[in-house]
């Protein structure tokens, strides 16, 4: 039996809510100098030479620890989106 498109509504939004939350939680556990470019970079939307001159770092130094971000997030939430 198909349900209703508005009973799936609620059930969408606390997974919304539980991933953010866990998106939250894993960008705290990184260390300011990675978190702070994952910030600026896939939040703020900043360009890499924009984060560079934020935080005073070179474009190479900026690319290397959002890379590094971005893995420590991916291992962080990949129990999240693992499936039997």
């Amino acid at each position: 039996m198909d349900l209703p498109r508005w009973a799936s509504q609620p059930l969408a939004q606390v997974l919304d809510e539980e991933l953010g939350n866990a998106i939250r939680k894993a960008l705290m556990e990184l260390p300011e100098k990675y978190r702070l470019v994952i910030v600026l970079r896939d939040v703020e939307g900043f360009s890499t030479q924009e984060a560079a001159e934020i935080l005073d770092l070179t474009p190479s130094n900026i690319k290397v620890r959002l890379h590094r971000a971005r893995l420590f997030l991916r291992d962080a939430l990949k129990t999240y989106y693992e499936t039997d």
